[in-house]
C-alpha cells in the first residue's frame, strides 16, 4: 500500500507541482479538489500533511549521520 500511495502521489505533484493541491486530490474527488483549489483553499487534510512532514523535517537526524549517533541509550531496543 505504501509503494501503490507514493507512486500515486508522485503522479499527482506531477500535474502542477504543488504539494497542498496533490494532497487535496489524494484525499478527495477530483471535481472538489479543484474547486477549492481554483478558489485558493486548502483542504483541511492537506494542512495536516504538510505540518506534519514539517515537523518530521525538524526533528529528523541531519543527513549523512547514522540513526544510532542520535538515539537515547537505554530508551530503545533498536
Amino acid at each position: 500500500n505504501i509503494l501503490v500511495s507514493c507512486d500515486y502521489l508522485a503522479e499527482l505533484l506531477d500535474i502542477n507541482g504543488d504539494v497542498a493541491y496533490a494532497l487535496m486530490r489524494y484525499n478527495m474527488k477530483t471535481s472538489t479538489a479543484d474547486k477549492l483549489y481554483n478558489s485558493g483553499q486548502i483542504s483541511g487534510y492537506a494542512k495536516k500533511i504538510i505540518k506534519r512532514a514539517e515537523q518530521l523535517e525538524t526533528d529528523a537526524p541531519p543527513r549523512g549521520r547514522h540513526l544510532d549517533e542520535h538515539r537515547p541509550r537505554g530508551r530503545y531496543l533498536w
